[in-house]
């Protein structure tokens, strides 16, 4: 037994260290891209076991970001997981939030009326970020930012509380792609967030991360940069 605690040990360590250069490289990054401080580092958890969470905690990292409920829930119940706060940042689905009520300090992706709704029915005064589709991409999560103001209206006459705005920015794969156009993307978000006195700004992943500190984000959501690949299943 003690064996199998000192390799699991081991393990987190080499973990651990490897996150250490990761954030570094990422901060430095953040620092080179934006004269504001404090720009929050999500750690993108998903398909990552609770070793890889333990490993950000030892770096000084509190915030991690889950996309599916069941793998949330499991990691949240690690007892060595205490301290990690849970952002939800998956496609909200109306059965899974009472699972995920105990953990969660701050759901991501409330997109639509439908979904503020039931949020507040079971997390009343909840932290919500409105997800904004800043791309117009079919199928991608998001309100379209001509309707987020009539949205955050809503979910605060529901009682949430709406601290900011999520988005991603356009894919590099997409056809057309240029760093403007995410630029541009992202200071829409931004001055949605500035026109409501919203403080978060949730934009940007490993692939644009900087761009969105350029354009005005308060908080990065970052996983393949941080943690490498992901695993699948998870652990």
């Amino acid at each position: 037994m003690n064996h199998e605690r000192d390799q699991a040990d081991d393990r987190v360590d080499v973990l651990a260290a490897d996150i250490r250069t990761n954030l570094r490289h990422i901060r430095a990054r953040l620092a080179a891209s934006t004269d504001r401080t404090g720009v929050e580092v999500v750690a993108v958890t998903k398909g990552h076991g609770p070793d890889a969470v333990v490993a950000c905690l030892k770096n000084g990292l509190t915030m991690f970001g889950e996309n599916y409920a069941d793998e949330l829930v499991a990691k949240a119940n690690d007892p060595r997981l205490f301290g990690a706060g849970w952002t939800f940042q998956g496609r909200l689905q109306t059965n899974k939030i009472n699972r995920l009520r105990p953990f969660v300090g701050l759901w991501q992706t409330v997109d639509s009326e439908e979904r503020a709704a039931a949020l507040s029915k079971r997390v009343p005064t909840g932290h919500v970020l409105v997800q904004l589709n800043l791309t117009g991409a079919v199928g991608r999560g998001g309100i379209e930012p001509d309707r987020a103001a009539g949205l955050i209206e809503r979910a605060r006459a529901l009682g949430l509380r709406v601290e900011g705005v999520m988005g991603l920015g356009p894919d590099p794969d997409e056809l057309g792609w240029a760093k403007q156009r995410s630029l541009d993307a992202f200071r829409i978000a931004v001055s949605i967030a500035d026109v409501h006195d919203l403080a978060i700004r949730s934009l940007g992943m490993s692939g644009d991360f900087e761009l969105a500190a350029e354009a005005g984000a308060t908080m990065v959501r970052i996983g393949t940069m941080l943690l490498g690949p992901r695993r699948a299943p998870f652990g």
